[in-house]
């Protein structure tokens, strides 16, 4: 889980009508908002840098993680060839909409690396099963 508003890119073969029920977006939550959009470009049949309109874009930011699609065919040839590099923000603007269990954890990790001054971070944050478990619940795929 992304913790601050980060901006990502990925590119990727077959975003469109290779996937009808849109493509998972990793590191969520998928931030969608005025102030944070999708955009999409590709390279047309000719070769030309081309942005998909943000009325084709449809996300869905109540699954987690959020989900993108493109409404439309692109003319830019079969489904494989389709190549777009697709660029999203993920994360969380207020600090107050992180889960509890991960601030719980992050809580756990500080006092943790305090009470173990001495010892090596490493050690301090690899060792604590209660922070595996609090930081797995928040997970799409049960791990971090």
């Amino acid at each position: 889980m992304t913790l601050v508003a980060t901006q990502w890119q990925a590119v990727r073969a077959g975003w469109w009508y290779c996937a009808c029920q849109g493509v998972e977006m990793p590191y969520p939550p998928l931030l969608v908002d005025q102030d944070h959009a999708v955009e999409v470009r590709y390279k047309d049949r000719n070769g030309d840098v081309q942005f998909v309109d943000a009325d084709e874009i449809a996300t869905d930011t109540d699954e987690f993680p959020g989900r993108m699609r493109i409404l439309s065919q692109l003319e830019s040839g079969g489904c494989c060839e389709n190549v777009a590099t697709v660029t999203w923000w993920a994360g969380v603007v207020d600090p107050a909409d992180v889960p509890s269990p991960i601030r719980t954890a992050i809580l756990r990790m500080v006092a943790r690396m305090f009470g173990d001054r001495g010892d090596t971070a490493e050690d301090v944050l690899t060792n604590d099963a209660a922070v595996s478990h609090l930081l797995a619940t928040c997970s799409w795929a049960g791990r971090y």
